[in-house]
């Protein structure tokens, strides 16, 4: 079935109840620019325990945004439904949501949402899963508001999981590395300013 039928046939059976609509309207919102996203990276850098966990996720956040909407999006160049859909634009157009620039394939949305999401997961196990539930939340919104199409939202998923494996993997390869170097740099600094206290103490 053509994905456009399918969309209209969702419109038909989903928006029917105001509420709902402005409640996925709100959800979507909320990851617009990944800015739920990068405010929780933002909190998670201002505290010892969450800074590694916080900086891993955002730099998947940005590799997930570079790819997707400088790459992939760009070899696709598919159009979005409402585009294709005078039903789909004119129930768009009513809910006050700003039309969305930029191809469709894949939802930008979904990829750094779940990207986001399986880091955290990395870090924290279950305790992520409420993360895992508005990654998922944020894609349905982004087919429910019809902006994008539900293999949009799939492709998008998918591609963020591998986002996110990727640059764990990476942290996992470098990271040790990484410490080490920080924790010389550290204790060359400290030794260089009791070297200088010291000195001048004797003067």
């Amino acid at each position: 079935m053509n994905e456009v039928i399918v969309m209209e046939n969702l419109h038909n059976a989903l928006h029917g109840s105001d509420f709902i609509n402005n409640c996925m309207k709100l959800i979507t919102m909320l990851a617009d620019h990944g800015l739920i996203w990068i405010l929780l990276g933002a909190i998670m850098l201002c505290f010892k325990r969450t800074r590694t966990s916080g900086f891993i996720m955002l730099c998947a956040l940005a590799l997930g945004f570079v790819l997707n909407d400088f790459i992939i999006k760009n070899i696709f160049a598919r159009s979005r439904p409402f585009v294709e859909s005078g039903v789909l634009y004119e129930w768009l157009a009513g809910t006050g949501y700003k039309f969305p620039s930029g191809f469709s394939f894949p939802s930008g949305h979904s990829v750094t949402s779940f990207a986001c999401a399986v880091v955290l997961l990395f870090f924290y196990k279950k305790r992520a899963l409420p993360a895992l539930s508005v990654a998922i939340l944020i894609a349905f919104s982004r087919a429910f508001m019809c902006v994008h199409f539900i293999s949009d939202v799939v492709g998008g998923a998918i591609i963020g999981v591998l986002v996110a494996l990727l640059v764990v993997a990476y942290y996992k390869l470098i990271w040790n590395d990484v410490e080490r170097f920080l924790y010389k740099t550290k204790f060359a600094f400290k030794k260089f300013i009791n070297k200088k206290k010291t000195q001048k103490d004797h003067a």
